[in-house]
């Protein structure tokens, strides 16, 4: 299609990156290439947080089976299955990019212990300047309450959190997973959650395998789980929009782009 389309300058791609172009071919043929890096940033933010907040306070669980089942259960009012409070625990973040920045902006008024952030890809000032602390990784899966994925999928993050990881995590943490499905060993977390060296996950993203792999996570009632909605907002579609004008502007001017791949 590229080398068919002889008049072809320019392509803009409405995603983060550009996995539906083939770009090796677009740049041999002198074609430029613009994306819109973070206009979901904000959605993800607040999906992880709404998410974190369902499993918690057993929002989503209580909702299912009063609106399925129709049942008003006492239940949730027994110690052994009250949900938690975010005041006073520790979170973990796995990447510090456009969206762990804005998840740490958003939870400063839940009064949290801290914020750990391990990413390899940026300083300890740039963390620090958003309000987070950098920490290695083994000092997140042994310290955090929370422990939340936002890294880039890469073959060095493939499986990222798997069993030796699981095995380092000596506060029962929540697992959360809204970035990509390969971050995660999902075999290793049903086992996880099954002899408790995690108490709950939040996934908005699954791995490569057939669905019917994960039915069993599913139907766990420490699971909150939701089919990659994370990122889907209106605002992310106009802001996408906007992004993507601003550089055919730009281009018509004979100005640098702001997001050339």
């Amino acid at each position: 299609m590229l080398q068919d389309a002889k008049e072809l300058k320019l392509i803009g791609v409405l995603r983060g990156g550009p996995k539906n172009i083939d770009v090796a071919t677009a740049r041999k043929l002198g074609i430029r290439l613009v994306n819109t890096p973070g206009k979901t940033s904000r959605a993800v933010a607040e999906s992880m947080i709404g998410s974190l907040l369902a499993l918690t306070r057993n929002i989503a669980r209580a909702s299912r089976q009063l609106q399925g089942e129709g049942i008003w259960s006492p239940i949730y009012y027994r110690y052994s299955e009250c949900g938690i409070e975010l005041e006073g625990k520790t979170l973990g973040l796995i990447g510090f990019g456009h969206i762990a920045e804005k998840i740490t902006r958003m939870l400063k008024g839940f009064d949290l212990s801290g914020i750990l952030a391990y990413d390899p890809f940026r300083s300890p000032e740039e963390i620090v300047k958003h309000g987070a602390q950098p920490a290695s990784l083994p000092e997140i899966l042994e310290q955090c309450d929370i422990i939340s994925l936002h890294a880039r999928l890469s073959e060095s993050s493939r499986n990222l959190i798997s069993v030796k990881e699981f095995n380092r995590m000596k506060k029962k943490p929540i697992l959360i997973n809204t970035a990509r499905g390969g971050l995660l060993d999902y075999s290793a977390l049903i086992s996880a959650l099954k002899t408790g060296q995690v108490s709950g996950a939040v996934l908005d993203v699954f791995g490569d395998e057939p669905f019917s792999t994960y039915q069993e996570l599913l139907r766990m009632k420490n699971v909150v789980a939701t089919p990659h909605i994370a990122g889907g907002s209106r605002e992310t579609v106009h802001r996408a929009a906007e992004m993507i004008a601003e550089e055919l502007k730009r281009y018509a001017l004979g100005q640098p782009f702001v997001n050339e791949m």
